[in-house]
């Protein structure tokens, strides 16, 4: 019986803010008028050799945690620039 009462507390609001969720998702995902990039950049499954698939896999690791800490870092330069803008 707790358990029905924590989902139908926790549906409602969900269902409540949801229109505060998809605002937010809209603002955070780029607009239409970007072109998508390929996800996998550096394997290539004509060379997926035992031997050169784990040093294909590791470049792309390092690729993909090269391009995450460059979006960290212009997220957390705007969210200083937001937070500079709030008066105390």
């Amino acid at each position: 019986m707790a358990q029905t009462g924590f989902n139908v507390i926790n549906t409602l609001l969900f269902r409540t803010f949801m229109g505060y969720f998809i605002a937010r998702v809209w603002r955070l995902v780029p607009g239409g008028n970007v072109k998508e990039q390929p996800r996998l950049t550096m394997l290539e499954p004509q060379e997926m050799a035992p031997g050169t698939a784990a040093e294909q896999a590791h470049q792309e690791v390092d690729l993909k945690a090269t391009c995450r800490h460059k979006r960290s870092a212009k997220y957390r330069d705007h969210d200083e620039k937001r937070r500079s803008r709030v008066p105390l």
